[in-house]
């Protein structure tokens, strides 16, 4: 007998191209791989090439969002508010398919009580008000720091909502300690493309920071970081595709600094495997970053701080440094030294961020 599984996503996950529809997209992947049939229900305006993910689902709907404005004034989180969709409730209520929510985004409908008529799952990205309290923390705009506190707040206000579902699966040990207190959850590392490491020769040629610098605690963390190397005598690229007007003003007067537009997956794969030494830092913790699985399956030398991962295996793989002498120090001592753990590595990981692993957990959870 088929195992049938509803998901509700709050995004179209392909392409998987930002931190949120990758842990989605190849989530989905191998649940189907595994022989679950899916029916995926997600938001999207403007990413409407559903061709791939058609590819593995039985079938997938689409809603459109509602108006941010109008979201302002609701007692839930904008990011829920903007997707409440009837069609989309009465679709799940006719099914006798369990439903995984995915993203604290698509759990709107936990407010009317879904989670006590059927099977309900939920995949924990975030601690969301945790979240919004960095960006406000982060960005200069009062205006934008008011509505992202405000926020904050209307997420814990939400927070009891989280009892309804059977379960919550979690993506960090950070999370997975928060949520256990409040409901049953299962630790269920980040979804990921990669499946081996790839070998690249023992150097590289600069250190790499990337991310979307449209996102205020990376942009911080890029100015953050161009500081720390004006005095560290060693190559640093800023890749990104937003504000490089910001951070060209800032490294023009230094000529080892330097920013790179990444218009591609392909770009961004590229500088990865060019650079000696990777950047994965952050002033708020939020979950697991992306950005650190690519590090450590497509690149060398990969330096972290506590808020990127808390995984011990991946911060076996990585050099943490919780300070900007540390950071500065490591990269002097790094510069020189060549990377020649690709094995070493590959047998740290492929353990714990195995996707096929990780998605027979949550179908084990959810059907068993």
């Amino acid at each position: 007998m088929a195992q049938k599984l509803q998901i509700v996503a709050f995004d179209n996950p392909f392409p998987p191209n930002y931190g949120g529809v990758i842990d989605v997209f190849y989530q989905i992947k191998a649940l189907a791989a595994l022989g679950v049939s899916i029916e995926l229900h997600c938001f999207t305006d403007t990413r409407r090439d559903f061709e791939v993910v058609e590819s593995f689902c039985d079938a997938v709907y689409t809603y459109p969002k509602t108006s941010r404005f109008k979201a302002l004034f609701s007692k839930k989180p904008i990011a829920l508010a903007t997707r409440e969709n009837r069609m989309l409730t009465q679709r799940l209520s006719q099914s006798d398919a369990p439903v995984l929510l995915q993203g604290l985004q698509s759990a709107a409908m936990l407010v009317n009580g879904l989670g006590n008529s059927k099977a309900v799952y939920l995949r924990i990205q975030n601690i969301e008000q945790q979240y919004y309290r960095g960006l406000a923390n982060a960005i200069n705009n009062p205006l934008k720091a008011l509505i992202y506190n405000w926020e904050a707040r209307k997420f814990e206000s939400f927070e009891p909502c989280l009892k309804s579902p059977q379960t919550l699966f979690t993506l960090s040990h950070h999370e997975q300690h928060y949520y256990s207190q409040l409901n049953a959850s299962v630790y269920v590392p980040v979804f990921h493309e990669n499946e081996i490491v790839q070998q690249c020769s023992e150097f590289g040629e600069f250190a790499l920071y990337h991310g979307n610098l449209s996102v205020a605690d990376n942009l911080k963390t890029a100015c953050f970081l161009i500081d720390v190397f004006k005095e560290v005598d060693y190559p640093l690229v800023i890749a990104g595709s937003f504000r490089q007007e910001v951070i060209q003003k800032k490294i023009k007067n230094y000529k080892h600094l330097s920013f790179e537009p990444i218009e591609t997956a392909e770009k961004l794969d590229a500088l990865l495997a060019r650079a000696h030494i990777t950047l994965n830092l952050s002033f708020q913790r939020s979950g697991t970053k992306l950005k650190v699985m690519n590090a450590l399956f497509k690149s060398r030398h990969c330096i972290v701080n506590e808020n990127v991962i808390d995984e011990p295996e991946a911060l076996a793989a990585s050099h943490l440094c919780t300070s900007v002498v540390a950071i500065q120090e490591k990269i002097r001592d790094l510069r020189s030294e060549p990377f020649t753990e690709f094995e070493k590595r590959q047998k740290l990981l492929e353990g714990i961020f195995n996707n096929r692993k990780n998605a027979q957990k949550i179908k084990q959870s959810i059907f068993s």
